[in-house]
């Protein structure tokens, strides 16, 4: 997938797990009689568990997952998808090609945090399998090559990750509505992989795994608006202070949120 030349997908998050070891000795051996206690010795309370979360929103597993899946068109897994986060997020504004690029991100955000409550909720497996499928409808997927793109490889990979970790607080890494810092001025004219033209939007922001006053790692993201399904699908995202790596806000200057990134580079040069 390419937006003229977009860079492939680096998300980075950093985990930190402190391990805690208590010990004890057994009190050397007296001639000495101990005196008369007064009372039976106080058993410790038992450790309490941290609660796995769970998940209490509606789902239809009969639709999300299985042989049903597998046989739904794209558009119709599409809609399974919609019905799913419309109960869950009520009163949503729909998505246009006129929307703003804050609008898309919050729009993607809230879904990717419903997504991640499924993840988490470890106490039925059809949750992650549905949380899988559900990657479908969230990003871009080529019509005519039926490739992948690097923003599917990579959000698919960070639930498996997701799912597979027992490090409580561990999350999906996404830009963080609230820091916003540039975003591209509407749609512009964007090419894919198989030379199909399409209406990308970007938006830059620090991402929602920073720690304390700290601010996450800067990035770039993309998305395809699409019309059959009137919104928008997940492309890619990148790290913005990789000089490598392209920033593109299309043929116009990028809307500035954050005065510090008003010169910043915002072409493919």
């Amino acid at each position: 997938m390419r937006l003229k030349k977009p860079g492939t997908i680096a998300l980075a998050a950093v985990i930190v797990a402190l391990a805690l070891c208590g010990c004890s000795s057994e009190p050397e051996a007296s001639n000495t009689p101990s005196p008369s206690r007064s009372s039976e010795p106080t058993t410790p309370p038992a450790a309490t568990a941290t609660p796995t979360p769970k998940f209490t929103g509606a789902i239809d597993y009969d639709r999300l997952t299985g042989d049903a899946w597998t046989t739904l068109s794209a558009l119709d897994r599409y809609a399974a998808c919609n019905e799913f986060f419309a109960a869950l997020i009520p009163g949503e504004a729909a998505m246009t090609q006129n929307s703003l690029a804050p609008e898309v991100q919050s729009w993607f955000a809230k879904r990717l945090d419903v997504v991640q409550a499924l993840v988490l909720d470890k106490s039925n497996d059809l949750n992650f399998e549905a949380a899988k499928n559900i990657v479908d409808c969230l990003t871009k997927i080529d019509n005519v090559s039926q490739e992948e793109s690097d923003g599917h490889k990579g959000l698919l990979s960070e639930i498996v990750g997701l799912h597979q970790s027992s490090i409580e607080g561990n999350h999906l890494v996404y830009i963080d509505p609230a820091q916003i810092t540039r975003y591209s001025d509407g749609n512009y004219d964007a090419t894919s992989t198989t030379s199909l033209p399409y209406k990308a939007l970007s938006v830059e922001g620090y991402a929602n795994n920073g720690f304390g006053d700290m601010k996450g790692q800067l990035l770039m993201t993309y998305y395809e608006w699409t019309y059959e399904e009137a919104a928008y699908r997940y492309v890619l995202t990148s790290p913005a202070y990789d000089t490598t790596v392209p920033l593109y806000f299309g043929d116009k200057p990028p809307i500035v949120v954050d005065p510090s990134r008003q010169n910043a580079r915002a072409d493919q040069n």
